[in-house]
């Protein structure tokens, strides 16, 4: 038996709960408790608990055990990067709300952006704006 120690007072580590996890794609969620061996294959193995987690929320169920397969991790590899898609082509837009329904959406300019943010104009744009003027 592998005794695993936290901290400088040398007391041994005790099983304690992950957080409640739940599957992407399927109606499972589960507490999961880590017993002291478990968090010495951890600790020997170089995982976090987070990485158990992940693993918990993504893999496979496979018998008893759950596994993140290749296509486990291409499936929500693809699903980021579509978010990222996304994210990047509604940059700068803008949901205008009143008591709770939409009333507008559009992309506003860079100096609409900035007063809608509270940011003041940079020194270039100021100049810029200046030399048109008469």
């Amino acid at each position: 038996m592998v005794l695993v120690y936290r901290g400088r007072d040398r007391k041994a580590l005790q099983p304690h709960a992950l957080p409640l996890h739940a599957c992407v794609g399927c109606d499972r969620a589960r507490a999961v408790h880590l017993s002291e061996h478990a968090e010495a294959r951890m600790q020997i193995r170089g995982l976090r608990e987070t990485d158990v987690e992940v693993i918990l929320a993504h893999g496979t169920p496979r018998g008893d055990a759950v596994l993140l397969t290749g296509r486990d991790v291409a499936e929500r590899v693809g699903e980021l990067r579509k978010q990222i898609a996304q994210l990047q082509r509604l940059k700068g837009m803008a949901v205008f709300l009143a008591d709770q329904e939409i009333v507008s959406v559009y992309r506003p300019r860079k100096w609409k952006l900035r007063k809608m943010l509270g940011k003041k104009a940079s020194r270039r744009s100021r100049r810029s704006s200046r030399v048109g003027r008469a």
